[in-house]
C-alpha cells in the first residue's frame, strides 16, 4: 500500500496487513447481515405496514434481553473470539434454512413470519455488531483505536451499502432465495478469515487480570460496578436515549415514505423496498468516505467526549424543522440522521468511549447495549407511539431530543475523570495498606475473612501471619479472640505475639494488659517474665517499688525495665534517676546490639539531651534495627540547635534503604528548619520514594518560603536531575504559585520542544541497524524518559489529579492499553493550546513515518550531536560524548559510506 493512501487512512506504516484482514471480515459480514436486514424492513413494510413498528419494537425488547444474558454468561467460559465465531457460524446457519424454507411470495398473506424474520435478522444483527467490536478491541489500544476503528466502521458501511445494493439488483432479478444463499457465503467466508487472525497477529493483555474471571462477570458484580460508575450510567442512559429517539424518528419517516409511494392506498411491487436500498447506499457511501478520511482526524482535535453531543443537537434542529414542514425532503433528512450520523459519529464514538468503562465489566456493557439497552429504548419508543396521538409525534421527538442532550452533556464532563480512574485502577500499589483492602470488601466477606484467619491460629499452628492480619484490620471486636488464642500458644509464641501486639493500635488495650499480669503470676520461666516487664515498664505500668527492686537484678533486661519506670516516673528521687541513666548509659556503649535495641526502645520514651553523643556513635553500626530506632528518636526529638548533626544525618540518609528510615531521616532534616537543608534534600531526591517526596514536597512549604530564587532555578535548569526539578517544581506551585505562573509557559514551550526532539531523534535512528546505534539508542530513550517525566509534571501541575507518579509510569507502561489510556487522560488534563505539540511526543509524526527509509545516519548523527553538545543536561553530554567517540573519530565518515557503498553492491 502506497505511504498516499496509508497516510489518508491514517494508518502508520507496519499496521496495514492487520487493519485490511479485520476490514475484510468487518465487510464481509456486514454486506451480509445488512443486506438481510434491508430485506426485512422493505418486506415487513409492503407486507405487515409501519403501523404495526411499535409492535414490532416491544417484542423485540422482550427478546432480546436473553440473547444478551446468555453472551454474558457465556463470557465466563469462553473468549470473545469463540464467541464471535460462533455467532457466524449460527448466521450461517440460520440464512441457509431459511433460504431453503422460507418463501415470502407464499406467505404474503402470513405477517407473523415477517415478524419472525425481521427479528431473526435484528438479533443476528445486534450480537454480530457487538461480538466483532469487543473482538477487534483485543487487538488496539484506544490510540491506534482512534485512527483505526473509523476504518472498520467505514467498512461495515461499505458493506452495508453492498448490502442494500443487492438487495436492489438481486431480489428483482434472481428472487429470495438465491439472495439468503449469498448472504450465507458470505458469513462463510468472514468465518474462515476470522478464524486466521489469532493466529496471525497478538492480542493485547486485558488491564486487570487480578479479577476472579467469575466474579467480574457475575451479574451481581456487573450491576454494582455499573452503578457505582456515573460515567457509565450516564453512557447507558445516552444509548437508551439515542434509540428511543430513533424510534420516534424511524416511525415518522418511514410513514413519510409509505404515503409518499402510496398509489391509490397500495404501494407498488418493491418500490419502497429498492427506493430505501438507494438511500442506504448513497448515505453509506457518505459514511464510509467520512469514516475514512474524517473522522480520526476531527476526534484527534476535538476530543471523543467533544463530538458527542453533534447527534442530539441534529435531532433537535430535525424536528423543529418537522414542525415547520411536512415534507418527503424532510423524511429523507430523518432516514440520513438515523442511518448516517448515528452509525457515522455515534458508532464510532461509542467504541471510543467504553474506553473509560471499567475494565472489568467493559466487554459485557457492550453487549448489554447491543442487545438489551438499544432495543429496550426501540421497545419503549413503540409504547410510548401506540398511546400517544399521531399530532404529538414531533414535539414528543423533540423533547426527548433535549433531555439526549442534557445526558450528553453529563457523560462530556465525566469522561476525563473516568479515563483516569481506570488508569488509577490499573496501578498496582505496594503500599497500599491491608485495612484498605478489607475495606473494599462487603460485610458478609469481611465477616468469613476474619473467620477463616481465626480458623489458622492453633498451638500446633500458630501462623502469625493471620495474628498481624487480624490486628492491622483494627476491628475491637477480634481483640478478645486473639487474646484467648494466645492463651494456648507456647511461651516463644506468646513473646511473638507480644511483639505483633506492640506495633498495633492495641497495644494498651486493658484486657491485654490484664492477660500479661496474668501470665507473669502464672509462668517462671526468668526470660519470659523479664520480657513481660520490660513490655510493662514501657507502658509504664509497673508500680514505683517493684522497679526499684529490678534496678538490683542480675538479668540487664530486669535493670533496664526498673530504669524505665523510674524515669518516666516524676517523683523519683535524683539519685534514682542517675542510676538508671547509668544503665542506660551501659546499655548504649555495649557490643551487644540485642541490648542496644531494648535501650534505644527505652530512649524513645525518656528521651534527653545526654544521649545525643551515644546515639552518634550508634549510628555508624550497619543493623537496620538499630538504624530505624536511631532514627525515630531524632524525627521526634530533634530541634534547630542541634544543626552540627545535618552532616551525620545525610551521610546517613545515602546509606540507608529502609523506606521508614529515611523518612524519619528526612522529618529530622526538615526539624532543623534551615531553607539550605531543602536544596540538599532536593539533589538527593533522585533516590527518592514517593512517600519521601510528598513528605519532602508538604513538610518544606514553610522553608521554601525563603529561597523561591533557589527553587526556580532548580526547577528551570536542566543540569538538575529531572526528579529534582520535578518536586522543587512542586514545592514552588505550593509556596510560590504566582512566581511559578510566570515563568510556567516558557518552561512549558523549552520542555515540549525537548521531548519532541529526543522522540524525532530515537524514531530517525530506529530506521538503522541495532548493532551500529545500540548504546545511543539506550541513553536517548532514557533521557526522553525523563524529559516526559518532568513534562507531565510540568503539564498537570494545575490538574486536580492524585497519584501523578502513578500517572507518569503509566506513560512508560509496557501494556498498550495502559499508557493508550494515560496519554488520552493527560490529553484531557492538558490545556488545549499544547494538544497538537503532546500529539507529536507521543505518537511519530506523519511527515517521519511516510518518509521511512530517506534518512542518512551521518546527518541525523551531526543534528544530533551539535543541539547536545552544549547542553548543560548530564544526560545530553552523554549522548553528546557517545557521538564524539563512537561516530566522529577521524576516519569515521569515510569507515560509514564504505560499508555502506559494500552493502548497495552486495
Amino acid at each position: 500500500m502506497s505511504a498516499k493512501i496509508l497516510q489518508l487512512l491514517n494508518i502508520h506504516p507496519g499496521e496495514e496487513k492487520q487493519a485490511i484482514s479485520f476490514s475484510l471480515v468487518a465487510f464481509l459480514w456486514a454486506a451480509a447481515i445488512f443486506s438481510a436486514l434491508t430485506l426485512s424492513d422493505g418486506l415487513f413494510l409492503e407486507n405487515v405496514g409501519a403501523e404495526s413498528l411499535p409492535y414490532y419494537y416491544i417484542t423485540s425488547a422482550l427478546i432480546m434481553p436473553a440473547f444478551a444474558v446468555l453472551i454474558v454468561y457465556s463470557l465466563n467460559f469462553f473468549g470473545i473470539d469463540r464467541i464471535f465465531l460462533t455467532i457466524l457460524a449460527i448466521g450461517i446457519l440460520v440464512y441457509l434454512s431459511l433460504s431453503i424454507l422460507f418463501n415470502p411470495t407464499s406467505l404474503s398473506n402470513s405477517p407473523y413470519y415477517f415478524y419472525i424474520f425481521k427479528l431473526l435478522c435484528t438479533i443476528l444483527c445486534s450480537i454480530t455488531l457487538s461480538a466483532f467490536w469487543s473482538f477487534a478491541d483485543q487487538f488496539y489500544d484506544m490510540q491506534k483505536a482512534k485512527r483505526i476503528f473509523c476504518l472498520f466502521n467505514s467498512m461495515i458501511y461499505i458493506g452495508d451499502s453492498i448490502g442494500g445494493l443487492l438487495v436492489v439488483c438481486v431480489l428483482p432479478t434472481a428472487g429470495f432465495r438465491p439472495l439468503l444463499l449469498i448472504i450465507a457465503l458470505m458469513l462463510s467466508a468472514s468465518l474462515y478469515l476470522t478464524l486466521k487472525l489469532p493466529k496471525k497477529y497478538s492480542m493485547i493483555v486485558e488491564e486487570r487480570k487480578e479479577d476472579n474471571v467469575a466474579e467480574r462477570n457475575s451479574f451481581s458484580g456487573f450491576f454494582k460496578s455499573l452503578l457505582t460508575s456515573p460515567f457509565t450510567l450516564s453512557f447507558v442512559g445516552i444509548t437508551f436515549m439515542t434509540y428511543l429517539i430513533c424510534a420516534v424518528t424511524e416511525f415518522n419517516y418511514q410513514s413519510g415514505f409509505e404515503k409518499a409511494f402510496k398509489v391509490n392506498g397500495v404501494v407498488q411491487d418493491h418500490q419502497l423496498t429498492i427506493f430505501m436500498g438507494k438511500c442506504a447506499f448513497v448515505i453509506s457511501l457518505i459514511n464510509m468516505i467520512f469514516g475514512l478520511t474524517c473522522y480520526s482526524r476531527i476526534v484527534k482535535r476535538i476530543g471523543v467526549n467533544n463530538l458527542a453531543p453533534v447527534t442530539s443537537v441534529m435531532f433537535i434542529s430535525l424536528f423543529t424543522g418537522w414542525h415547520l414542514i411536512d415534507h418527503l425532503v424532510i423524511a429523507i433528512i430523518g432516514f440520513t440522521i438515523v442511518k448516517g450520523v448515528v452509525y457515522a459519529i455515534d458508532d464510532n464514538n461509542f467504541n471510543l468511549l467504553l474506553n473509560a468503562v471499567p475494565p472489568k465489566i467493559k466487554y459485557s456493557v457492550r453487549i448489554f447495549l447491543d442487545s438489551f439497552v438499544e432495543h429496550f429504548g426501540l421497545a419503549l419508543g413503540g409504547v410510548v407511539l401506540l398511546l400517544s396521538p399521531p399530532k404529538y409525534y414531533l414535539f414528543l421527538g423533540l423533547f426527548l431530543s433535549f433531555i439526549c442532550l442534557f445526558i450528553v452533556l453529563i457523560l462530556k464532563s465525566a469522561y476525563p475523570k473516568a479515563i483516569y480512574q481506570n488508569l488509577v485502577e490499573t496501578a498496582i500499589y505496594f503500599e497500599k495498606t491491608l485495612k484498605c483492602f478489607f475495606s473494599d470488601l462487603d460485610p458478609e466477606k469481611k465477616e468469613n475473612t476474619q473467620r477463616l484467619l481465626l480458623a489458622n491460629i492453633s498451638r500446633s499452628n500458630p501462623c502469625f501471619l493471620s495474628y498481624e492480619t487480624l490486628l492491622r484490620l483494627e476491628s475491637p471486636s477480634i481483640v478478645p479472640k486473639l487474646i484467648r488464642r494466645a492463651e494456648f500458644l507456647s511461651l516463644k509464641d506468646k513473646l511473638l505475639v507480644l511483639s505483633l501486639f506492640e506495633k498495633s493500635p492495641y497495644k494498651k488495650n486493658a484486657k491485654f494488659i490484664a492477660c500479661l499480669q496474668k501470665w507473669l503470676h502464672t509462668y517462671s520461666e526468668e526470660s519470659f517474665k523479664s520480657e513481660l516487664l520490660f513490655y510493662l515498664a514501657k507502658l509504664n505500668k509497673l508500680p514505683s517499688q517493684k522497679a526499684k527492686s529490678l534496678l538490683l537484678s542480675p538479668s540487664f533486661l530486669l535493670q533496664l525495665s526498673g530504669a524505665l519506670s523510674i524515669l518516666q516516673a516524676p517523683q523519683s528521687s535524683i539519685d534514682l534517676k542517675e542510676q538508671a541513666y547509668d544503665i542506660f548509659h551501659q546499655a548504649l556503649i555495649s557490643s551487644k546490639n540485642n541490648q542496644l535495641i531494648k535501650a534505644l526502645e527505652g530512649i524513645k520514651i525518656i528521651f534527653e539531651e545526654r544521649f545525643l553523643t551515644h546515639l552518634e556513635k550508634v549510628f555508624e553500626i550497619q543493623n537496620e534495627e538499630i538504624n530505624l530506632l536511631v532514627s525515630e528518636i531524632l524525627a521526634s526529638y530533634i530541634k534547630p540547635k542541634h544543626d552540627y548533626l545535618e552532616d551525620l544525618v545525610f551521610t546517613q540518609l545515602s546509606k540507608v534503604s529502609t523506606s521508614k528510615t529515611r523518612i524519619n531521616l528526612i522529618t529530622a532534616l526538615l526539624n532543623l528548619k534551615s531553607p539550605e537543608i531543602v536544596l540538599r534534600l532536593l539533589k538527593t531526591v533522585v533516590h527518592f520514594r514517593n512517600k519521601e517526596k510528598t513528605l519532602l514536597e508538604i513538610s518544606c512549604i514553610s522553608l521554601a518560603l525563603q529561597i523561591p530564587e533557589k527553587l526556580l532555578e532548580v526547577a528551570t535548569k536542566a543540569s538538575y536531575h529531572h526528579r529534582s526539578r520535578t518536586l522543587a517544581l512542586r514545592i514552588l506551585k505550593l509556596s510560590h504559585p504566582q512566581i511559578l505562573e510566570l515563568y510556567h509557559t516558557d518552561l512549558l514551550k523549552k520542555e515540549l520542544h525537548r521531548a519532541n526532539f529526543y522522540k524525532k531523534k530515537i524514531f530517525l535512528l530506529s530506521q538503522f541497524p541495532r548493532d551500529q546505534v545500540d548504546e545511543l539508542m539506550t541513553t536517548l530513550k532514557a533521557a526522553k524518559q525523563n524529559s516526559t517525566e518532568f513534562l507531565t509534571n510540568l503539564l498537570l501541575i494545575d490538574s486536580p489529579m492524585e497519584n501523578v507518579d502513578t500517572f507518569v509510569f503509566s506513560l512508560e507502561s509496557k501494556n498498550d492499553k495502559i499508557r493508550s489510556n494515560a496519554i488520552e487522560s493527560l490529553e484531557k488534563a492538558c490545556p488545549k493550546k499544547y494538544l497538537s505539540a503532546l500529539d507529536a511526543i507521543f505518537s511519530i509524526p506523519s511527515s517521519l513515518f511516510y518518509a521511512k527509509g530517506q534518512h542518512d545516519l551521518w546527518r541525523v548523527l551531526r543534528l544530533l550531536y551539535n543541539e547536545l553538545r552544549f547542553s548543560l543536561s548530564s544526560i545530553d553530554i552523554t549522548i553528546s560524548s557517545i557521538i564524539e567517540k563512537q561516530y566522529l573519530f577521524p576516519g569515521m565518515d569515510l569507515k560509514y559510506h564504505k560499508t555502506l557503498e559494500l552493502k548497495k553492491t552486495n
